[in-house]
């Protein structure tokens, strides 16, 4: 690999990832902090035990309703769930699907391996752009949450957040990865990000399902099950092993996405 034409492919797509990356950081920041507004509304006078009882078993395990105790865990199963656990994942499978698909479909990637480019140098710098994204959007918005919580009288761990964002930041690679692997196999932008899109949705909606079944082990096939927010935020326990899978999952896909692209017909 050259390091020079990686960074020049690099700096491209990072520089057009910066103000959605921006956005993304303003519009989490701001819908974390509604929720820490309405904490004591939704967390006071509720008998949250026959709340959490009366809720249909998929629900709580597609929410994570069982930890509605306090301001942490409010975030950890309802912000984090849609923000994290399916928001952000499907933006960045998108993202990452959409970029590779739509430069072999569009012929960019060819243009830029019409010269002496490799096409590792090629593929590695338009998935490291998705980095801008990941890292700025898991830096700002754990001290945003933070600093409106103690403004807020909502006492949050600053540590906790952004241990709890450390673990999401491996989680949201391993979705780059899965999603580059989608654009290189289907070689079309458009139709890529939407079955990226679709694969993040499926894989936290089917693993919840599986999970209130007999067959609950099926749910280690899905990413989502390596990602538990409530169990790093509220009850500060972080699992090495779900990391590691989280990690072998993003390298495995984008070793195998490598290896299609360097092999596709461009």
């Amino acid at each position: 690999m050259s390091r020079r034409d990686f960074a020049t492919v690099f700096r491209y797509e990072a520089r057009g990832r910066l103000r959605t990356s921006l956005l993304l950081s303003g519009a989490l920041s701001v819908y974390g902090l509604i929720f820490i507004a309405l904490a004591p509304d939704l967390l006071v006078g509720t008998d949250l035990t026959a709340l959490l009882e009366s809720l249909p078993p998929l629900l709580t395990a597609l929410v994570g309703f069982e930890s509605l105790d306090s301001v942490a865990g409010l975030l950890a199963s309802e912000f984090y769930t849609f923000g994290w656990t399916v928001g952000l994942a499907a933006y960045v499978a998108y993202a990452a699907a959409g970029s590779v698909g739509d430069g072999i479909e569009s012929g960019r990637a060819a243009t830029l391996l019409s010269g002496p480019t490799a096409r590792t140098d090629v593929l590695a710098g338009t998935t490291a752009g998705l980095l801008v994204p990941v890292l700025l959007v898991n830096a700002t918005v754990p001290l945003a949450l933070y600093l409106g919580g103690v403004a807020l009288g909502q006492s949050l761990s600053l540590a906790g957040l952004y241990t709890l964002h450390a673990v999401a930041v491996v989680y949201l690679l391993a979705w780059v990865g899965l999603g580059t692997l989608v654009g290189v196999t289907v070689k079309r932008g458009r139709l890529g990000g939407r079955i990226a899109i679709a694969g993040a949705f499926a894989a936290w909606f089917g693993e919840a399902a599986i999970s209130v079944t007999a067959v609950s082990e099926l749910g280690y096939l899905s990413p989502a099950r390596y990602f538990d927010p409530t169990a790093v935020l509220v009850e500060r326990v972080v699992a090495p092993v779900d990391i590691a899978v989280l990690l072998a999952i993003a390298a495995g896909a984008l070793a195998v996405a490598r290896y299609r692209f360097v092999r596709t017909d461009l």
